[in-house]
């Protein structure tokens, strides 16, 4: 596993990079475990580039127990994204009876998990601020919105949660832009930001043949020559 400083260096290279890129990337080295977020979420405020940073997951559900039986839980999660080392995505899964329809997600709790080292949030359900959550710049995916809280409630902290059909554990690596989000292997990070470059050096060659006036199909034959080779089984 890499060691701290070499995550960061791995973080902040990721971030220059969209997610298709990643995606693209991992798929050429037939990564198979490809997790990454459906078209339920979507980026709702924050930052105008790709956000990276190590999964401290949470749950919420109905009020439980007391009145204040929510908060104890909520400030040890706090306690995780303030101890790592990292950059920190808050995610979210909304475990409630009515799945969707209560605000997660406002002002409060956004500032209080900036102010502790998170770098955004990703969640399934509603956000409600919109306006404040743009002001602070901070970075939120999310299904919707909701003008009220209802009666969901902080619940559970570090354990295994699914937002929008991808798996998320605690200390999962992800990478979220305006495309969605997706998991990406930290002990292949490497590997995956060399295959990116490949990725986008290839890409860039085929658009520059787009972009030519001349352009025709025939030159994209000779482009795929060697995939259509195997594909052939002419080897």
């Amino acid at each position: 596993m890499s060691t701290a400083s070499t995550m960061i260096d791995h973080i902040h290279a990721l971030a220059t990079l969209d997610t298709p890129t990643i995606a693209n990337a991992m798929e050429t080295l037939q990564i198979a475990d490809r997790r990454f977020t459906g078209p339920q979420i979507r980026p709702m405020t924050g930052a105008s580039g790709p956000v990276v940073g190590i999964a401290v997951t949470a749950m919420m559900k109905e009020q439980w127990g007391g009145k204040f039986a929510h908060l104890e839980p909520w400030l040890k999660f706090l306690d995780e994204i303030e101890r790592c080392p990292l950059p920190v995505i808050a995610v979210f899964h909304d475990e409630s009876e009515r799945a969707g329809r209560d605000a997660m997600i406002g002002e409060g709790m956004s500032r209080a998990m900036r102010a502790a080292g998170a770098a955004g949030v990703l969640c399934d359900g509603c956000i409600r601020d919109l306006a404040a959550l743009r002001e602070m710049s901070w970075a939120v995916w999310a299904g919707g919105c909701s003008a009220d809280r209802g009666r969901i409630r902080f619940h559970r902290y570090q354990v295994p949660v699914e937002i929008a059909g991808m798996a998320v554990h605690p200390g999962d690596l992800i990478h979220a832009d305006e495309n969605g989000a997706l998991i990406v292997p930290a002990d292949r990070v490497q590997d995956i930001l060399e295959a990116a470059a490949k990725v986008a050096a290839n890409e860039a060659k085929m658009f520059a043949m787009f972009s030519d006036p001349g352009f025709q199909v025939a030159q994209l034959y000779a482009f795929y020559a060697g995939p259509l080779k195997a594909a052939r089984g002419e080897f």
